[in-house]
């Protein structure tokens, strides 16, 4: 590596150093929860009031995004036809993949999403952030549908 590759490196580290704060604000978003390098966002949700949208590793090649669904089973008791209906949702989802997540309260099924951070521009993340929200709430809405909570 010679001098030139080593510096045009560094300067890519450094403005990649608080990317998701620079694309809130460039959209007037506030940051909900900080934990680490994991951030929290609130969204509007019409069936749940709000859901949260976190984000980790933001300042890294790749950005983490995540979405909980609000159904929570008991691990013990899942009905096979809610995995099966997660991985049909994963089969042909464009945003995101299913997987199960256990919590102190139960296994609840969250929506992950994994995007490339230099590519982010604030619309980018905005449209990535509602989307993701839009997914769970439908994904919920036809749990409950189909009267597996």
């Amino acid at each position: 590596m010679n001098l030139t590759d080593a510096v045009v490196g560094l300067v890519k580290a450094v403005s990649r150093r608080g990317r998701i704060e620079r694309l809130c604000a460039e959209l007037g978003w506030s940051i909900d929860e900080r934990d680490g390098d994991t951030l929290g966002f609130r969204f509007k949700c019409p069936a749940s009031g709000q859901r949260m949208v976190y984000v980790g590793s933001g300042d890294e090649i790749l950005v983490l995004m995540l979405v909980n669904s609000h159904v929570i089973f008991d691990p013990r008791r899942v009905p096979d036809e809610v995995s099966h209906f997660a991985l049909f949702q994963n089969s042909k989802s464009l945003l995101g993949k299913w997987e199960p997540r256990i919590t102190g309260d139960g296994m609840r099924l969250m929506l992950g999403y994994t995007a490339l951070g230099d590519g982010l521009t604030a619309d980018l993340f905005q449209r990535i952030c509602e989307d993701m929200v839009k997914t769970a709430s439908t994904f919920d809405d036809q749990m409950r549908e189909r009267g597996w909570v």
